[in-house]
This record gives structure tokens, C-alpha cells and sequence, in this order.
């Protein structure tokens, strides 16, 4: 291990420990939160985590998986490739790092699905990646998001639910608008299903853990109440964009117009035209682009450079 590999494998290892402890302010683990999402979690296992005990090469079904530390000519990359019996590279991912890798029984079929979850050299959520990849029929890319999701679950009809809770959709505006810290960030809940090329949201059919989160944020609220403005801001934006994704905003609007000291009153209405915005566009984190090579440019646009 070179020593530049060694100081952006130290490096990697601090912004993993800062984004593991960083983040949505509940108090719920993933297992309790989506404990009574339906279905059956599917099958999962992880073959590849950054922590320099993992093997770089792997089998996939027919496939090999490689990865690959680049630290020459000031190129500090990591690299995945799938690699077919011909030694012909059939998809590429060039990243900043590679933090887990792992199989997901997704479409059910043999061998299950890989997914490979990235990060950038930045601190910033909405700039991570997973890829979810399939050999069904041939291998192509089934989806790819800005986060690795909590909970997969097979329903009896043989449909797929997805769950998350992550700060990456409500990260960008308060980051730069607020100046709010990533620990102050708030998360929120995503629950959907991929329909052909489409990540469908259906957190109102599916809203226990919208609710739990909202309240978690309401009940620290009022206890942080008295608190300075950002801190009390961040609870403020976890009950409204929870609420907000089961098609409660209002009901959140009024609660919060009851319990609001005036200075919070008047931050909250400049910024729910951005809250809103984003909330908008929570569909677009999960996406279905099929291409042979996916490389991010981190030092674009912050929300989604890649689609």
C-alpha cells in the first residue's frame, strides 16, 4: 500500500465515522424503524467492505468483480470493473471509494443482484452512489441512487419495497442556505418501488415510518424548543418534510404555526418555497441509466451531477 493510498484510506475511514454518526437526529435504528414495512427482506450479503481486510477480486456468477486502488500520476481513484470470461470490462465505476460491495436478491433470479456503494472525497450525501447491477437477462444496471437503501422487502406478489431514511434529500439547501452542519441535517424517509425505468414513491401507502420520524422530530422540537435558530430549524425541517411525504404538510404547517416562537415562524415561511422544491424532487433519487462506464464529477452541480 503506497503511502498516498494509505493517507485517502485514513482519510476515507474519518469520513465514514463523520457520516455514520452524522445525519437524521431520530433515534431509531433502520431495523426498528421499518420493522413493520410488509413483506419478507430479501436476502443480502456483503462481500466487500473498505477496510483493508477485503479481497479486490471476486466472483459474481460468470463474472469477476475487480477493484482497483489507483494512486499514480496524482490519479487517487478507486476503480470497479465487472470483468466477463474474456477478460472484456462490461460495466465501470471510477470513484473517489468504493465502500461496500455486496449481493441483494432482488429480481429473485440466480446469481442475486451486486450492488457496489461509493462515496466522494467531499462530505456531502447527495453525492454518494449505489449501483445496483443484475445478470438478468444480461447484466445491465437496474438502478442506481445517492444512497444504499435500510430495508428490501419482497411483498407476496412478488413486487420489491424499498426503504431509507437519509439526510441526502433535505442536505443541499441547508447546507449552503443555512449553514447547517451535517450532524443538524435532517432525514427523511423514502419508501418506493422501481416500475420499469421508474422509482415510484409510496410512502403514503406505506407510512408507519414517515410517522414514527415525524414525530421523533416533533418530540425533540419541543424539548429544543428554546434552542438557538439552526439547531431548532433542523427539527423543524425533519416533522414538516416527514409529514410532507404522506401528504400532511398541512397538518404540519398548522402544528408548527401553534408552536412556533415568532423568529422560527418567519424562517420557516422563507424557507418552505426551497423545503417544498426539494421535497419535489425526493422521485429523483433513485434512477434507471444504463451506461458501460459511470464516473461522477464531484466538483459540479451538488444535486444529482450524474443524471
Amino acid at each position: 500500500m503506497g503511502l498516498k493510498w494509505a493517507g485517502k484510506w485514513i482519510l476515507g475511514c474519518i469520513f465514514t465515522v463523520c457520516l455514520a454518526i452524522c445525519g437524521a437526529q431520530s433515534l431509531y435504528a433502520a431495523t426498528d424503524l421499518f420493522h413493520d414495512l410488509p413483506g419478507k427482506p430479501v436476502a443480502q450479503r456483503v462481500l466487500y467492505r473498505w477496510d483493508g481486510n477485503s479481497p479486490n477480486r471476486f466472483s459474481w456468477g460468470r463474472y469477476q468483480v475487480v477493484i482497483t486502488h489507483n494512486d499514480r500520476y496524482d490519479d487517487d481513484s478507486t476503480q470497479l470493473s465487472i470483468v466477463n470470461s474474456q477478460g472484456r470490462v462490461v460495466k465501470e465505476i471510477k470513484t473517489a471509494s468504493v465502500e461496500e460491495v455486496g449481493l441483494i436478491e432482488i429480481t429473485g433470479r440466480k446469481p442475486s443482484e451486486l450492488y457496489v456503494q461509493t462515496a466522494p472525497v467531499v462530505n456531502i450525501r447527495t453525492l454518494r452512489r449505489a449501483y445496483y447491477f443484475t445478470q438478468s437477462p444480461s447484466v445491465h444496471t437496474l438502478m442506481t441512487t445517492i444512497f444504499l437503501f435500510d430495508a428490501v422487502h419482497r411483498l407476496a406478489d412478488g413486487r420489491v419495497l424499498y426503504a431509507v431514511n437519509s439526510v441526502a434529500p433535505m442536505e443541499g439547501p441547508w447546507l449552503i442556505d443555512v449553514e447547517m452542519s451535517h450532524g443538524e441535517c435532517p432525514g427523511t424517509v423514502v419508501v418506493g418501488e422501481l416500475r420499469g425505468r421508474r422509482f415510484v414513491i409510496l410512502n403514503r401507502h406505506y407510512r408507519q415510518a414517515s410517522m414514527r420520524e415525524a414525530q421523533e422530530y416533533q418530540r425533540q422540537l419541543l424539548v429544543s424548543i428554546e434552542d438557538d435558530g439552526i439547531a431548532r430549524m433542523a427539527f423543524v425541517i425533519g416533522y414538516y418534510a416527514n409529514l410532507y411525504m404522506i401528504g400532511r404538510s398541512a397538518e404540519a404547517r398548522a402544528w408548527l404555526r401553534r408552536h412556533l416562537p415568532p423568529e422560527s415562524q418567519q424562517d420557516l415561511q422563507q424557507a418552505l418555497p426551497t423545503l417544498n422544491e426539494f421535497l419535489r424532487r425526493v422521485p429523483r433519487v433513485a434512477w434507471v441509466y444504463d451506461r458501460r462506464v459511470y464516473q461522477l464529477d464531484d466538483s459540479g452541480k451538488y444535486y444529482f451531477p450524474d443524471r
